[in-house]
């Protein structure tokens, strides 16, 4: 069905983020960003205290995105980061050499990072709260 025919369509529209602010120095509040992400995160983790190793178990998320205009890449990149973040902190490592300041593992071959083997379930919520101050309640 052709919807609009022969008629052209002409949309122009201007926006501007809402005016910032310097944080206080002092206090540490203001308004010194346009859009404000907010998630909350749970690692479930088995811990052997004796051998001092971890394995986590799953790593889910609850985030808030204003509008998901792509929803599949929103969790996508949610779970992309949530995967980046556990490698930082249980499997990355910089190894240098203290006498010759030579880095030790500067490959992937020897410096590990997650695969899809080592990253657990990750469960996204994804919360979608219009920002009225953005378009299309963007975040």
């Amino acid at each position: 069905v052709d919807v609009l025919g022969d008629e052209a369509v002409e949309v122009e529209e201007e926006w501007r983020h809402r005016p910032t602010e310097p944080f206080d120095l002092r206090t540490g509040q203001g308004n010194g960003h346009v859009q404000y992400s907010f998630a909350a995160h749970r690692a479930v983790v088995e811990v052997d205290t004796e051998l001092g190793l971890v394995k986590v178990i799953e790593l889910a998320c609850a985030q808030d995105v204003g509008k998901a205009l792509n929803p599949l890449s929103v969790v996508g990149q949610i779970q992309g980061g949530t995967t980046q973040g556990l490698g930082v902190a249980v499997m990355e490592e910089i190894l240098v050499d203290p006498r010759t300041a030579k880095v030790q593992n500067p490959s992937f071959t020897d410096y590990l990072i997650p695969t899809i083997l080592d990253t657990p379930t990750i469960p996204v919520d994804v919360l979608e709260l219009a920002d009225d101050h953005a378009p299309y309640g963007l975040r």
